[in-house]
């Protein structure tokens, strides 16, 4: 059976004690306001909202999104060859890319990039292909913010790994008015070398270098590009 009040006795009924109203939010909804709340205790000022939950950038191939848990399978297959050893990836992270991919969600929402890492997927946007990631790490020793990024081995030569780049160097230069962002690129590197160039990097010197997965030290070249937006 269906009983249908109108307002004024619903009201009326409310103020008596006589039924009890419960809301239920669906869950999506809870966690946009969570998430909401979450912003406004971090007083994260300047930071655009929906920047920050569905950041996005778009070139004429791709598309750079936030990361998600489901991207743990194509970037574990991506490593699994073991192309990915240099960029910290190695054979075995299927154990541990989700806890690095929760990590990395994380640090999306808080938005630092001189106090955290900060890690995207680049995905083809016609297809919807996982095809690697760019970002960017905070170098402590070095006191600067610098370019990371992979591309699949399968998906290279195709000139995704430097549309990436430029793309997301960009975003990054405007998005948080900072002077200038390095990259640093063994010297032996030269595919990489050539990606951080024809992206714009300028070469400012090589010196020897230990990297956080590097066992001793090695020779570096090193690059930065410039905010010329003031």
């Amino acid at each position: 059976m269906v009983i249908r009040l109108s307002r004024s006795q619903v009201k009326r009924l409310l103020e008596k004690g006589e039924i009890e109203l419960k809301v239920e939010l669906p869950q999506s909804i809870f966690a946009v306001l969570t998430l909401i709340g979450f912003l406004w205790m971090h007083k994260l000022q300047g930071v655009k909202f929906m920047e920050v939950l569905f950041m996005q950038i778009k070139t004429q191939r791709l598309l750079i999104r936030n990361v998600r848990t489901e991207d743990a399978i194509p970037f574990a297959i991506m490593a699994a060859d073991g192309s990915l050893n240099d960029c910290g990836f190695d054979r075995d992270c299927g154990s541990w890319i989700t806890k690095w991919i929760a990590e990395a969600k994380d640090f999306a929402l808080r938005d630092d990039p001189n106090r955290d890492y900060l890690a995207y997927t680049i995905t083809l946007k016609d297809e919807a292909i996982v095809v690697g990631s760019v970002g960017c790490s905070y170098y402590e020793d070095l006191q600067e913010i610098g370019i990371t990024y992979f591309v699949g081995a399968q998906y290279r030569n195709n000139g995704y790994a430097v549309e990436a780049v430029r793309a997301y160097t960009k975003y990054f230069l405007n998005h948080y008015h900072v002077k200038k962002m390095i990259a640093t690129v063994r010297n032996e590197n030269i595919p990489s070398r050539k990606v951080i160039e024809k992206a714009g990097f300028i070469l400012t010197g090589k010196r020897m270098y230990k990297d956080l997965d590097d066992d001793k030290e090695k020779l570096y070249c090193f690059y930065e590009i410039k905010n010329n937006l003031g």
